[in-house]
C-alpha cells in the first residue's frame, strides 16, 4: 500500500512491550496493520455468513432432500461390485 493511503493512528500500548518489540526489529505499525487486515476480513466473512444464513440453510436442506439418489446409486454400486467380482 502506498504511503499516501496511510494515516497516523494514536494507540496506547505497554511501554516495556513496545521497547521489547522494537529491540527485536518488530514494527508495531506493520503488525497492527496486518492484524487489522485479518480482523476486518474475518468480520466481513462473519457478516456475510449471517446475511446469507437463510439461503445457505435452504440450499443445504435442498441437498438433504435429494440425498436419496446418491444413496440408491451407492447401493447399486455395492451390488454391482458383489455380483461382478471374480
Amino acid at each position: 500500500m502506498s504511503q499516501s493511503n496511510k494515516v497516523a493512528c494514536d494507540t496506547i500500548i505497554d511501554a516495556r512491550l513496545l521497547a521489547e518489540a522494537e529491540s527485536m526489529n518488530i514494527s508495531p505499525s506493520l503488525l497492527l496493520e496486518d492484524a487489522l487486515r485479518i480482523a476486518v476480513s474475518e468480520a466481513k466473512a462473519q457478516l456475510w455468513r449471517e446475511q446469507n444464513n437463510d439461503a445457505i440453510n435452504a440450499y443445504n436442506q435442498k441437498l438433504l432432500n435429494k440425498a436419496h439418489f446418491p444413496s440408491k446409486l451407492a447401493r447399486f454400486n455395492v451390488i454391482a461390485i458383489f455380483c461382478c467380482k471374480s
